[in-house]
């Protein structure tokens, strides 16, 4: 078995648009934490790439922004249900998670994602409209294996 120790990110985050899990029918939609945006997800297999599953290992989320911000964290998967793929995101952090300017969030537990699963994250400013180009930091850390 082979390890590969990676600095685990998807590059630039992708706004995720997948379909709701009809399992998620009966929770209220997190629609009020901003744009959630895949920080990283577990390879899966295309063409030469193989299928990796991972070991998050370590979250860290540093608020650079110039005022507090609503920080949500999830854990994404997806069912295969009669052959269509439908998303089911987890909170992994407390909901709406207040992170007042220059604070880090560290989440040292380990989250164990199969091939596909990601981690995911929506951050707005606590009041108000954020100005353009407002970010906040993040480094995931932890291992990839082959999936076999």
């Amino acid at each position: 078995m082979s390890v590969q120790i990676a600095n685990l990110t998807a590059g630039v985050p992708v706004a995720d648009t997948s379909v709701n899990a009809s399992p998620d029918a009966n929770r209220i939609p997190v629609t009020s934490s901003g744009t959630v945006y895949t920080l990283y997800g577990a390879p899966v297999a295309i063409g030469s790439v193989a299928a990796k599953a991972a070991i998050v290992k370590g979250i860290r989320i540093t608020n650079t922004f110039s005022s507090p911000v609503k920080l949500n964290l999830f854990m994404t998967y997806f069912l295969n249900m009669s052959g269509m793929l439908y998303r089911v995101r987890r909170q992994i952090a407390p909901v709406d998670m207040i992170l007042p300017v220059g604070f880090v969030y560290i989440d040292d537990g380990e989250i164990t994602l199969p091939s596909g699963a990601s981690i995911q994250a929506g951050a707005k400013p606590e009041s108000g409209t954020p100005p353009a180009n407002s970010f906040v930091d993040f480094v995931i850390s932890g291992v990839e294996r082959d999936v076999t």
